[in-house]
């Protein structure tokens, strides 16, 4: 966690940059957050936008058998 915060803090006032995006899924949500609220109480006058969405991943199972279709499925 605290190489994403040294690289966030060192785009912001060493690049110029003036908008970083973090993105998760998953279990790893909650530390993304915590990243951006660690990020924000360091550089005084930062904020944020957060926005919030769904993404649905297809797994393809290949048959190991000859004759057999694949098999997909999708999970939200």
């Amino acid at each position: 966690m605290r190489n994403y915060i040294s690289y966030a803090i060192t785009l912001f006032q060493e690049k110029g940059d003036n908008e970083i995006v973090l993105k998760s899924t998953g279990r790893v949500i909650n530390k993304t957050v915590m990243i951006a609220e660690l990020i924000k109480s360091r550089i005084a006058g930062l904020h944020q936008n957060t926005s919030t969405g769904s993404l649905d991943i297809t797994d393809t199972w290949e048959p190991l058998e000859e004759g057999l279709l694949p098999l997909e499925t999708t999970r939200r």
